[in-house]
């Protein structure tokens, strides 16, 4: 008995020093991959007519954990996180009869998104930490998206700065429904108006010898003052935020 005991140790001994050992081991990460193009237009576009409606639909899948996304100039990459265990061929099928489903409310020039299984070594990440003395988030997000994110993008080798935390700058309407009522206005009106005129297109591309140029027509608001001159049309003529509506 003692010798079959010092024997299962010498085993185990030897078993323990011939094990493989990898910096980085290979693991089947439940992490799938979704990208869709859609040439010209700017990462504001791609985010509310592709990104958003990608996510919303996805998030119906079983055994989805989380979702993160980069809409960028051109398209968009979503990178859906499952349940350790999940069964990835089911999981991917799920993936692309859910896109089924909304293929045809995404814009025209959007092409077919892409599906595939995702390997996080193909991907090299480097991750940034910004913080600000005066503890104002919402200016520290603006900082990094007007200054700093334009200038990592411009880097050669870049293919994405995606922007995760801070706060974003929300405009609050408060409406008097007698006076939409007297301008024969429903909050559905001003929620289509709004929508309408909040938005940016892709207008095509610009080429010469060495690039191609994405053009934008943009029309999203950039600050109250935009909100306060959009011309409301009522039963009674055009008026304005200011006029007639608080």
């Amino acid at each position: 008995m003692a010798m079959f005991i010092v024997l299962l140790i010498l085993l185990g001994t030897v078993s323990l020093y011939n094990l493989p050992v990898d910096l980085f081991p290979e693991l089947d990460y439940p992490v799938v991959a979704v990208t869709a193009s859609y040439e010209g237009a700017g990462p504001e576009e791609v985010e509310k007519l592709i990104t958003r409606p990608l996510e919303e639909i996805l998030s119906s899948v079983p055994n989805v954990e989380t979702i993160s996304s980069t809409s960028r100039t051109g398209g968009t990459l979503l990178l859906v996180s499952y349940d350790w265990g999940t069964d990835l061929d089911f999981a991917t099928l799920a993936m692309r009869e859910r896109i089924d489903q909304v293929r045809d409310s995404l814009p025209a020039g959007v092409a077919a998104p892409q599906v595939m299984r995702f390997d996080p070594s193909m991907l090299p990440i480097v991750q940034l930490a910004v913080t600000e003395p005066t503890e104002n988030i919402a200016e520290a997000k603006k900082l990094i998206e007007n200054e700093i994110q334009p200038r990592l993008d411009s880097i050669d080798g870049v293919a994405a700065v995606q922007i995760e935390g801070g706060a974003d700058q929300e405009i609050r309407l408060d409406v008097d429904p007698e006076q939409l009522a007297l301008y024969g206005i429903s909050i559905t009106d001003l929620q289509q108006l709004i929508a309408s005129e909040n938005l940016n297109l892709p207008g095509g591309q610009v080429e010469d010898a060495n690039q191609s140029l994405p053009i934008r027509v943009t029309g999203e608001f950039q600050s109250v003052y935009d909100l306060e001159i959009l011309p409301v049309p009522t039963k009674e003529g055009i008026i304005s935020w200011g006029v007639g509506v608080h």
